[in-house]
Formats: structure tokens, sequence, C-alpha cells
């Protein structure tokens, strides 16, 4: 590598964020009549990985139809990010911001006195103010339900009088309630945060068993599948209920009568966790649950594309140019403003944020079809940026035309795991039986294929690493040391850019008040003397959830 190529390639660079200023709705009239928005549901899967899903790279082993069909109907965003874990993912998603612009940079845990700072906007008050009725259910960050038990309005709902259904179910018939019973006259905004993959498992170390669907263990894939991978069962289940309550939800969008006026957004809060090395590694026992991130290098807590690189799609009748694949960048913090945008909200004219940035609307790309690469809303994005070193940023290079010739990112710092920061094959799949047909959406990984790095061996622990997405997706040729330029370049740019308006992590450690022992076995808003005392006295209820009055 000359050093007048390494020079000639840095100025072909674009290092800078994109602001689209033409608001991109995806009805024909703005601005619409209130009633006529377009209703927005999100669907938020918990480390869900990317071979964990039959559109991109499950395809046999976990059949998702429902799933399937909506993402090959409408825009498969085959380059979605997010952060490497949960906590962060769901602030930026609901603040439009990177962690390091919020201070989220870990996920909360049971009684700690933090959060998401309330001088924040979030997205269901953006939507408040174009006049939609907003829900959410599922999970924020922590949940750490103990099996089945529930609450509903602070009284607790024990599994003998809800006929043995399990969280995942509850929240499910919660949603098609709340779509059941929306008002006609305003259009509906529901965030549904499903636990699900993830409530396969449960325990201090993430290896006690807690299978909360067993019926779908007994269908035909799983069956399938050897019974030594006795884990990887329980997981296949898991997936086949969140199929199950996409299919739900969309069958009661259409039974209400809104689907044709409906926007479906559905993603990962981060890559899978799996459990193929956790015994070698301890930093990867917390949190396992069988999950699949292959070709993709590496899983949750990491800044490998196995750990951010996410399954996502949007679906609606009312796209433009839809049953496609978008391959530019998208990242989490990208949906609140393509929402609003799609929602006939003018996202520029929103008053100045001080602490908005990098965050762009990508309506106009997916609903008018922007050819790849070719004016692409973004073209570089944080994967990670955090006070003890963690450093991650993908940027494209550009020809004078601004199309993308390529991607590159930039790993560095200390990693979640030290021992293990390779690929994990999918559990009962082999190199000569993948189980899986190659699709649009899946990663072409054949110049180098995942599970054998070429050349630099990549350890962020020690060294910057730096790959080229677009022909090593699987992020096996690190080429640091042969594009020491680049990598400094992408180092000055994140902390130029970016490094410099971080602002102080939010967390608190654990505060003894806190603890169910001092209030009836439960938590309670302990730091707040108008409601703690009360809803640690209450009378505990035995009504079950209300059943959903139409499904």
């Amino acid at each position: 590598m000359t050093y007048r190529w390494i020079v000639a390639v840095l100025r072909s660079f674009a290092f800078f964020l994109t602001v689209i200023i033409v608001s991109e709705c995806f009805i024909p009239s703005p601005p619409p009549q209130q009633n006529k928005r377009p209703n927005i549901v999100i669907i938020l899967a918990d480390d869900l990985g990317r071979a964990d899903v039959g559109f991109t790279e499950g395809n046999f082993q976990t059949p998702t139809p429902n799933i399937d069909q909506l993402a090959w109907e409408g825009v498969i965003l085959n380059r979605h990010y997010s952060l490497p874990t949960c906590g962060p993912s769901r602030a930026a998603l609901m603040a439009s911001k990177y962690p390091h612009q919020t201070g989220m940079f870990i996920p909360i845990s049971e009684g700690e006195p933090w959060g998401l700072p309330l001088k924040f906007k979030i997205m269901p008050q953006y939507f408040k103010e174009l006049g939609y009725q907003t829900v959410a259910i599922g999970k924020w960050d922590p949940v750490k339900f103990c099996g089945r038990d529930s609450y509903e309005n602070d009284k607790f709902v024990p599994v003998e009088v809800v006929n043995n259904d399990y969280l995942p179910e509850l929240l499910l018939e919660k949603a098609e309630q709340k779509i059941y019973n929306a008002d006609p006259n305003k259009p509906l905004f529901l965030y549904y945060a499903t636990p699900t993959p993830r409530a396969s498992q449960d325990g201090p170390l993430g290896n006690e068993s807690q299978l909360t669907m067993p019926q779908y263990l007994q269908r035909p894939p799983i069956q399938k599948l050897s019974a030594k991978f006795t884990e990887r069962r329980k997981q296949l289940a898991q997936i086949q209920a969140l199929d199950e309550q996409v299919k739900h939800i969309v069958d009661a969008l259409r039974n209400k009568g809104i689907l044709d006026n409906t926007i479906i957004a559905f993603m990962s809060d981060n890559g899978a966790a799996d459990a193929s090395h956790y015994d070698i590694d301890p930093g990867l026992q917390r949190g396992v649950i069988h999950g699949s991130n292959w070709p993709m290098r590496h899983s949750k807590s990491h800044d490998f594309e196995g750990g951010v690189r996410t399954p996502s799609f949007i679906w609606s009748p009312l796209i433009k140019r839809s049953g496609r694949v978008y391959n530019d960048l998208f990242h989490l913090i990208d949906w609140l403003p393509t929402l609003y945008e799609a929602a006939c909200g003018s996202w520029v004219s929103q008053s100045p944020d001080p602490y908005r940035e990098g965050s762009v609307s990508q309506g106009k790309a997916i609903n008018e079809g922007i050819p790849q690469g070719k004016g692409a809303p973004r073209n570089d994005l944080v994967v990670e940026l955090t006070p003890n070193g963690r450093r991650a940023f993908i940027s494209n290079q550009l020809d004078r035309q601004g199309n993308v010739l390529n991607m590159w990112k930039f790993i560095k710092g200390p990693t979640w795991t030290k021992k293990f920061l390779g690929w994990t094959r999918t559990e009962g799949t082999s190199a000569q039986d993948q189980v899986k047909l190659v699709t649009p959406a899946s990663a072409n990984c054949q110049k180098y294929p995942p599970g054998t790095e070429v050349g630099e061996k990549c350890n962020p622990n020690v060294a910057a690493c730096l790959f080229e997405l677009i022909p090593d997706p699987c992020e096996a040729r690190n080429l640091a040391k042969e594009g020491a330029a680049f990598v400094q370049h992408l180092e000055h740019m994140i902390n130029v850019t970016h490094a410099q308006s971080m602002i102080p992590s939010e967390s608190r450690f654990f505060d003894p008040r806190s603890h169910p022992d001092r209030w009836n076995q439960r938590w309670v808003p302990w730091m707040d003397a108008d409601l703690r005392e009360d809803v640690a006295s209450r009378v505990v209820s035995y009504a079950p959830f209300n059943p959903p009055s139409a499904f």
C-alpha cells in the first residue's frame, strides 16, 4: 500500500453528518387530518441475533414466516445498527441520541437510582404533539421478572389466576387490547418491547433454564434439531413465540381496520448472546441465551458486527417502493426522525436541541428507493463511545459524486470478554450443513470467510482494528497495520467530532433503601415520598390481567 494511494483514498472520505431538510411524509397530502396520519407500531425484540430470523441468515433452522413476510413485503434495513447492550439501545431509540449524549452507557439494574435524564424529550412525547394516542408495553430496562410474576396497575398477578399465562403472552394480550380499544379518531403510536427471545432463560448466570413457551417446542423445525442442543431448542421456541406475537399484532391491526394506514418498524436492541464459549471466559456467562449471529463476528456486549448489526425492517402499504433490501447505514437513533417525518411531522422545525447530534431522517431514501450508495442519508455512525475508552466508528468512503465506494470500521478499547473474540457457528449447523439458503439480505463473506482471521489478528484491548465492511462484512481481515493512516484519521474524527461532546455517565450504585425487604417484598419508587408508601402498603390483589375484549 503506497503513501500516494493512502492519501488519495483519505481524500475520498467524507466525514460529516448528513441532515435531510425536506420532510418525507408517507401519505399523499401533508399536513393530513389528525386521524389520517399513519399509525406507528414499533416492535423491539430482545437479544435477537442475525441468524435467529429467516429473512437474514436463519432460513430453515429458525423459520419465522410472519416476520419474514413483513420483511420481504417492506424494506429490509440490512445495515441496521444498535448499541451492544439493551439499556443504551432503548434510551437511544427513545431519545434519538447516542449514549455519549445522554450518559446512558450501560444497562440499569434493580435498585440503582438513575435512568435517562428527564431533560430529554422522548419518542411518545413527539407523537403526542402530532395528535397521537400513545401506548408503551413491555421491557424498558431492566426487566427482572422471576418466572411468571407480573403486575398490572401496581397489583400483583400470580400465576394461578391467569390460567398459566406467561409474561410475553400477557404483554401480547395487553397490546391486542390497546389496539382494539384505540380511539378511531386519533392515530395510534404503539411501542411494543417484547422480552422474547431472551425470556427463554433466567438466573444469575443466565444458565438456569426458565422456559416460558413450552408449546412451541413441538413445532417441526425445533423437533428436527438434535436433542443434544437442548438449550438451542428452547431458544428456537422463543423465536417461534416472537413470530406468533408479530402475527397477532398484525391481525389485531387488520381486525381493527387500520392496517392499511400503519407503519410497522421491527428491530432488535442488540445482537444475541451465544453460549458456545462462556465456559472459557467468565465475561460471557451473564445473559447467555443460545442465540446466534453467525456469520457475524462475536455477540452481544461487543462492538463487532455480531453485537451491533441487528435484524430490522420497516413495513407499510404506504411506502412507495417496497419489497427490497436497503443496504445503506441506518442507526437506531434514526428511527425517531424517520417515523416522525413519515407521520408528516417536520423534524427540522423542532426547537433547537443542544443535545441533538447525529440522528438522521431516512424517510425519503426508504420511501422513494434511492439507489444504494447514491446520496446516502447517513455517511457515518458511532458504534460505541464510552468514558472507559471504548471507541467504534463506521464511515463511508465516497467518490467525487458522493457514491459509496466502501465502508470502513474502526474498533479500539476494552472488550467485555478477553479470551474469546471470534465467531460462534449456529448450534446444530456445520460448514457442510448450514441449514440455510443465501438470500439478498445474507452477508456475503465468501472473500474472507468467518471463523479464521486473515493476516493481523484483531484484539481491540491491545490495538485498534480496521475492517472493510463491504468486501469483509464478517470482520475476518484486520487492516489496521496496513492502513495505519486510516486508523489515525478515523480515531481523530471520532475524538474531535464526538468525544468532545461526551457527557459523564448517569450510572449510580445500588441503593440499599430500594430493597424489597423494606417495601413488602416489592420494588417500589423508593425515592418518591409521595408514591413509595402508597405502593408498598397496597393490599395484594388477585385480579388477573383483563382478558382481551376481541381477540
